[in-house]
């Protein structure tokens, strides 16, 4: 019986195949999937690169839709339905835009025209200042 039993082991050792270890203790499928990921992390690094330039005002809706989302959310919650939610956050975001037109646009364009009056005067201001903390 233990030579059956040997005979019967030493078969099976043979027909199970080894599990093939690469570094790390990777088998061959762990390699083929990392490999596989790095490829489509690639590619997408590269689609990515090539549509930079348009890519802002798509981060830029997809970050306001994400933050928004729960106020529509809650609106509808509360009777309204989505498209009257929505276009309400729009009234109210053209809302607040004018009145920034109208009340910090002036102010904005009063300072910076009193400033780029004045710049002669600040530029030789801060001249004297250095010169005096220098020594000279």
């Amino acid at each position: 019986m233990d030579a059956q039993a040997a005979r019967s082991e030493e078969m099976a050792a043979h027909t199970i195949p080894e599990r093939d270890i690469y570094p790390w203790g990777w088998s061959r499928r762990d390699l083929q999937r990392s490999l596989a990921i790095g490829f489509a992390a690639l590619i997408g690094l590269l689609f990515l690169w090539q549509v930079q330039a348009i890519l802002p005002p798509f981060l830029i809706a997809f970050a306001m839709a994400a933050l928004l989302d729960p106020t529509v959310r809650h609106l509808e919650k509360h009777g309204h339905t989505r498209g009257r939610a929505i276009a309400t956050l729009y009234l109210l975001g053209f809302l607040i835009v004018a009145l920034l037109i109208v009340f910090v646009a002036p102010a904005v364009k009063n300072q910076v025209e009193d400033l780029s009056g004045n710049v002669g005067r600040y530029y030789t201001e801060i001249q004297r200042s250095a010169d005096t903390w220098m020594g000279h």
